[in-house]
C-alpha cells in the first residue's frame, strides 16, 4: 500500500486512529495520530493552528489577537480610557503621570492635589498654587477664581501681600497692595491720605495746596505729588 503519514489529513486505519492534518497535540487528534488531541482553548496563550490563527493569552479584542483567536487584535493605546490587560495595568483616559494611572499605563498615577500649582486634567480644570477662592482658580480647582481687587480689604495671596481696605499709600498697606504702607498721613510727603485733599510735596501756601493739604479756592489738584492749577 501507500503507507500512512501522520499529519497528512488522511486517516489510515491500519496505523492511525485519527489524523487532523497536523502533527501537534492539540486539535482533534494528537501528535502521533494515535488518539484524541487535547483540543484548543482561545486565551490559553498557546496557538493551536487547527482552530486558531493566534492566541495572546486573553479573550478580549485588544492586544495582538482578537477575542476569538481568529485574527489580529485591535492593539492598545495608553490614554484611551480602556484598560487592555495584555499591555496595561490601568488606563484613566490620560497619558500623564497624575490621576489614577501613570503616563505609560503601567501602574498607579501620582494622584492630584489642588493647590500644588500643577493642573491635573483628570481631576482639575485649573490650579494656581493656592486653595482659596481668589486668584485665577477657585478653592477646589474646578473653575475660575474670583480674581483680586486691591483696596477691598481682603488679601489675596496670589497677587497681594496685604490689603487694608483702601488704595492710599498710608495705613498698613501701600496703594498697590504690594507691601507696607507709610502709616499715618503726613502733609507734605507727596502722598494723598485722608483727610488730605491734595499733597504737592510741600507745605507752602499759595500754590493751590495749602499748608494743611487742603485744595485752595479756585484750584484743581491732581496726582501724587499733586499738581495744582487754576
Amino acid at each position: 500500500g501507500s503507507g500512512s503519514t501522520c499529519g497528512d489529513g488522511a486517516t489510515c486505519p491500519e496505523t492511525e486512529s485519527c489524523d487532523d492534518g497536523f502533527t501537534d497535540a492539540c486539535g482533534t487528534c494528537n501528535a502521533t495520530c494515535s488518539g484524541a488531541g487535547s483540543g484548543s482553548t482561545c486565551g490559553d496563550g498557546a496557538t493551536c493552528p487547527e482552530t486558531e490563527s493566534c492566541d495572546d493569552g486573553f479573550t478580549d479584542a485588544c492586544g495582538t489577537c482578537n477575542a476569538t483567536c481568529t485574527g489580529a487584535g485591535s492593539g492598545s493605546t495608553c490614554g484611551d480610557g480602556a484598560t487592555c490587560p495584555e499591555t496595561e495595568t490601568c488606563d484613566d483616559g490620560f497619558a500623564d503621570a497624575c490621576g489614577t494611572c501613570n503616563a505609560t499605563c503601567s501602574g498607579a498615577g501620582s494622584g492630584s492635589t489642588c493647590g500644588d500649582g500643577a493642573t491635573c486634567p483628570e481631576t482639575e480644570s485649573c490650579d494656581d498654587g493656592f486653595t482659596d477662592a481668589c486668584g485665577t482658580c477657585n478653592a477646589t480647582c474646578s473653575g475660575a477664581g474670583s480674581g483680586s481687587t486691591c483696596g477691598d480689604g481682603a488679601t489675596c495671596p496670589e497677587t497681594e501681600s496685604c490689603d487694608d481696605g483702601d488704595t492710599e499709600q498710608c495705613g498698613t498697606c501701600n496703594k498697590t497692595c504690594s507691601g507696607a504702607g507709610i502709616g499715618a498721613a503726613v502733609c507734605g510727603d507727596g502722598w494723598i491720605c485722608a483727610p488730605e485733599g491734595c499733597d504737592d510735596g510741600g507745605v507752602a501756601p499759595g500754590d493751590g495746596c495749602d499748608s494743611g493739604c487742603v485744595v485752595e479756592p479756585g484750584y484743581t489738584c491732581v496726582g501724587e505729588p499733586s499738581i495744582c492749577s487754576l
